[in-house]
């Protein structure tokens, strides 16, 4: 895969990360793994080489490659749930947050927002499998991609004369975005009879608190407090 990376062949790429969904779909179905085993093979699989070639390409600027990555990770995770694969389904979603954590720390927003969007995918399908491991994940890594871009676009300031008014912009969208992520997912846990499972205002007590931390005195931030009150008063009842 890294051979086909560094020479930007795109095809082998993909086939490369085909060969793989088959033949890890092929284990799962034909395996019965204990939770640590299912844990010591999943890491393996994300962390020691999807993973690694995903940083790779986000260190190359290669969005062409990480688009390629993070759908793999993601079917493999969907398929893995499938099957009722919990912690291998999880650490897809692990795998994808850490790509979205890097893109932040590169302040890559594109990739950022392809890891969210990934992210938010996968969860819906998780809540109908009832994987809860898979979707603690996933609010995890909205939290903390979150805070990354935020703290990554806020550092940067600090060596300019203050945030322009498009990282203002960007931290406004950001925050938004984290904060529909969580409505999206609530709706999508109420649809299936379990909001009750999760507790929802944890994660919006956590970008509420992002929010006045990164709160730039401007009147569009007030507008998202407002938004995350309501969305409290909704997910308390």
């Amino acid at each position: 895969m890294i051979s086909a990376l560094m020479k930007y062949d795109y095809g082998t790429l993909k086939d490369c990360l085909d060969s793989i969904e088959v033949s890890m779909l092929k284990i799962l179905k034909n395996s019965k793994f204990s939770d640590t085993e299912e844990l010591d093979v999943s890491n393996h699989l994300f962390f020691d080489h999807i993973l690694r070639v995903g940083e790779i390409a986000i260190d190359r600027n290669d969005e062409a490659s990480v688009s390629l990555i993070l759908n793999s990770l993601s079917t493999i995770g969907l398929k893995a749930a499938n099957l009722n694969y919990s912690f291998f389904s999880g650490q897809s979603v692990r795998a994808i947050g850490q790509i979205g954590e890097k893109a932040a720390a590169k302040n890559d927003k594109s990739i950022l927002r392809e890891s969210r969007n990934y992210l938010n995918c996968v969860g819906e399908r998780f809540i109908d499998k009832e994987l809860k491991y898979p979707i603690d994940m996933v609010f995890l890594y909205n939290r903390t991609i979150t805070e990354t871009a935020l703290k990554e676009n806020i550092d940067n300031a600090r060596y300019q004369d203050g945030l322009t008014e498009s990282e203002i912009k960007f931290n406004y969208n950001i925050l938004l975005e984290a904060l529909l992520f969580i409505d999206n997912i609530g709706y999508k846990l109420r649809q299936n009879n379990k909001n009750k499972i999760y507790d929802l205002t944890v994660e919006l007590s956590c970008i509420q608190h992002l929010n006045k931390k990164f709160n730039q005195n401007n009147e569009r931030f007030d507008w998202i407090e407002r938004m995350i009150e309501e969305s409290l008063q909704k997910y308390s009842n």
